[in-house]
Order: C-alpha cells, then sequence, then structure tokens
C-alpha cells in the first residue's frame, strides 16, 4: 500500500476534502474528487443523485481536528479535558460522525446517511494523549483525562457517533514525553490497545524533523525509520498516513511514496 499524506500539522484544520456519504441505499455513495493534500487517493466515479432527507454535503468539505496536548495548563498547543470533552459534545449535537482516517484517504467514508464525516487526530504522542494511571500493585488503568480517556468515555456514551482518531507518534518514546520515562515500558501495550480499538497510528518522522530542511535520502530515511520502529512495537501497524512537522514538505514530494508496507 502506498504512503499518503495528511496535511500539515497545525492546531485545527479544516481541508477540502472527500465528501460526506448519502445515497439512496444504506451503503455509501464516493465521492468525486481526491482530498486535498492527501497524494495518492484515486478520483471516484460521480456519485449518484442525492435525495433531498440526506442533506447530502455537495460542496467536498470536511471536517479535520487536529489536537496535541490534553491539559489543563493552559499553554500553547493544549486543550483541557472539558474543553476536549465539549469539542466532542459539539459535534454530536451538530451532526458530526467520527470516521477513520483510513476511510478518508481510501475514498470509502461510511457516516451514515444524514450525518457529517469527521476525522481526529493527534500530533506527537505525547502523554497526556493516553496516560495510564498505575496502583501500588502495578495495575494499569486509562487516565480518563487523557485524549483517550476522554474519546472512550464519549464514544461509549454515544454509539451512534462513529469512532476512532489518528495518533501521529514520535516512536523513540511514544505517550511518554515530555519528562514521563516511567509510561515507556507501556508503549508496545498502549499501541496495541489502539490498534485493537479502531484508532491509528501516523507517521510524524522519526525525530520530528522539517522535511523540507534534508536531502530526499535523508528525508525518506526519517519516515521509513519512523515505520521500522513502530513496527517494532506492533509489526502489524497500517502506517498510511504521514503528519508533516511545521507542515514542511521534503523539495522532492514523491519521497512521500516512494514505499510500500
Amino acid at each position: 500500500m502506498r504512503a499518503r499524506v495528511a496535511a500539515p500539522a497545525v492546531l485545527l484544520v479544516l481541508l477540502a476534502a472527500l465528501a460526506a456519504a448519502c445515497g439512496g441505499s444504506d451503503a455509501p455513495a464516493p465521492a468525486t474528487t481526491p482530498a486535498s493534500g492527501v497524494l495518492g487517493a484515486a478520483a471516484s466515479p460521480s456519485a449518484s443523485p442525492r435525495p433531498a432527507r440526506c442533506y447530502a454535503n455537495e460542496t467536498g468539505q470536511m471536517l479535520v481536528l487536529e489536537y496535541h496536548s490534553i491539559n489543563r495548563s493552559g499553554g500553547a498547543f493544549t486543550r483541557s479535558p472539558e474543553k476536549f470533552r465539549g469539542d466532542l459534545q459539539w459535534l454530536y449535537d451538530h451532526g458530526f460522525f467520527v470516521i477513520p482516517i483510513h476511510d478518508y484517504v481510501t475514498n470509502r467514508i461510511a457516516a451514515p446517511a444524514g450525518k457529517r464525516p469527521a476525522v481526529l487526530t493527534f500530533d506527537d504522542g505525547v502523554v497526556t494523549q493516553f496516560n495510564y494511571l498505575v496502583d501500588v500493585a502495578g495495575k494499569t488503568s486509562i487516565d480518563p483525562d487523557s485524549a483517550v480517556g476522554v474519546m472512550e468515555s464519549f464514544f461509549g456514551q454515544h454509539p451512534d457517533f462513529g469512532r476512532g482518531a489518528l495518533f501521529s507518534i514520535l516512536p523513540l518514546a511514544p505517550f511518554a514525553r515530555p519528562d514521563t520515562p516511567d509510561q515507556l515500558p507501556y508503549a508496545k501495550e498502549k499501541l496495541r490497545w489502539l490498534l485493537d480499538h479502531g484508532y491509528e497510528i501516523g507517521n510524524h518522522t522519526l525525530g520530528h524533523v522539517d522535511l523540507g530542511s534534508l536531502t530526499s535520502d535523508a528525508a525518506k530515511k526519517e519516515l521509513a525509520s519512523h515505520v521500522d520502529k513502530v513496527h517494532e512495537y506492533v509489526p502489524d501497524a497500517r502506517v498510511e498516513v504521514i503528519a508533516l512537522p511545521f507542515g514542511g514538505y521534503p523539495k522532492d514530494e514523491s519521497v512521500l511514496r516512494w514505499f510500500d508496507y
């Protein structure tokens, strides 16, 4: 499978993307164009006419939300657990439906009729996205204030909301930074848990490097080394999406599509 490219990493992005799926039957109709900023997503035949009752998205736009740290510090690139839950509630109240990014890049959006597809993404793989609480006996539980804890609670309470998110991690210390080395022994367990529960892993380079500053060979090494490291933890992971650190495209964009999984 060819690597595909997600949008540059920013706090919040709106992408011109695949249209909401809504046809005369329960099966979704394909979008007519590939997503903007996604390389290698093939165009599909024109969608069939949709009944007005479906409120079909004819503009071809879709919401993609991108987060970094989920904490109460109030710092840059942070969102409190309460506000993150509020974001999910707002999406739910306004008819959005969370889909996997795999469905987005492969043009197979299966949002129910009348719903608006949305994708949740997280950059850097910091500990507040997926934190374990460890009791005195060494038993672990998911921190309810981490991103995964908030989402799991919300998805469980709203089964008609869809589920999933993309975590574009830094694989040298996934969900164990900054300054939380005690979480590193759980890296493999966390990544396995994510894949088993409908979440996805994205490529954010091995060392959070601006690919625009590298030679083509060095950029390839950053991307390939990321996948190799992820596969040390979870060999079956499909790392299909690249989130570009600092929004930096390599000088030769074919670098983003050169390797197979």
